[in-house]
């Protein structure tokens, strides 16, 4: 599947989950997601997520990161997850990085928007599609620009904030 998304920092939350929930968004997801993160020699990268009830191993092969982040993004959805971890390891991947944040998720059409909460950042709120002109366009529509967006990574994220 393409995902295409940009991250809007510092946010009003309850504000712009007001507006989007006016429009008839649907909460799709709210708790703690943990993620670990895995590297094999050649430089491919895994993410398995726990989050909720279900487990997601998911691989991004990237297409252009410019104002806007695209990927090309395959994810299984996997019941243990230790065995995955193991797994993984068994096959030379290895294990560089992990996290948790607090997300809270809506879907209103073909438009997912993440808000997430890190320890010692600021919430903030990630649109996604699989198409620029609607994340241009939903973005736009909670008033904010598409200068006011990054397309920064999870761990870039935590460097801007400093807390890596």
């Amino acid at each position: 599947m393409q995902e295409i998304e940009v991250k809007i920092f510092e946010i009003d939350k309850d504000f712009l989950i007001g507006k989007i929930k006016k429009l008839w968004a649907e909460k799709i997801f709210e708790g703690e997601i943990v993620a670990d993160f895995y590297i094999n020699d050649a430089g491919k990268k895994i993410r398995l997520r726990r989050a909720a009830w279900e487990n997601i191993m998911t691989y991004k092969e990237k297409i252009t990161v410019n104002s806007i982040m695209e990927n090309l993004e395959y994810e299984i959805i996997f019941d243990k997850y230790e065995n995955l971890c193991n797994t993984l390891e068994c096959i030379w991947f290895n294990k560089y990085w992990n996290s948790s944040k607090y997300r809270i998720g809506y879907r209103l059409w073909n438009i997912i928007y993440d808000f997430d909460k890190y320890e010692w950042i600021p919430w903030f709120v990630e649109v996604e599609s699989d198409n620029h002109e609607d994340v241009i366009k939903w973005v736009e529509i909670l008033w904010y620009c598409m200068e006011d967006t990054n397309a920064l990574t999870e761990r870039l994220v935590k460097e801007h904030y400093w807390v890596v």
